[in-house]
């Protein structure tokens, strides 16, 4: 794995006018992928293409927005406790379990998504 001085000096490759923060938190979000080079690249090229979108030069701005769509984060479903087991009776029929018949015949649904400001003294938002 490189190290992060490594990772900053790829970022620079691609972000040659960024500030170190900004190539700190590239390197950071990179080391975090599998394929740590190619997430930075990716970035990079998002990036990019969101920043021509404005007919400007790419800023932090540009780089907020590219992160959650170059490296979605999935949040873990909330554990929860499972129900107490009774002891098994055998004059009863087995007890179905209908809380699972439920959740597998539910249909799937897109996560939610939020708007939130990027960060001090930017103008723009971060959709999560």
């Amino acid at each position: 794995m490189l190290s992060e001085a490594d990772m900053i000096a790829v970022a620079r490759i691609h972000f040659p006018t960024m500030s170190e923060s900004t190539l700190g938190l590239i390197a950071n979000e990179a080391r975090i992928s599998e394929n740590y080079l190619q997430a930075v690249e990716a970035i990079a090229r998002r990036t990019r293409y969101l920043a021509e979108r404005r007919n400007s030069q790419p800023s932090l701005c540009d780089v907020e927005m590219a992160l959650p769509e170059v490296l979605p984060r999935t949040q873990p479903d909330a554990i929860t406790p499972a129900p107490p087991v009774e002891a098994p009776n055998p004059d009863r029929a087995p007890a179905r379990l209908p809380a699972l018949e439920r959740s597998l015949k539910t249909p799937l649904t897109a996560p939610a998504r939020a708007v939130q400001p990027a960060s001090k003294g930017e103008n723009c938002l971060v959709v999560l």
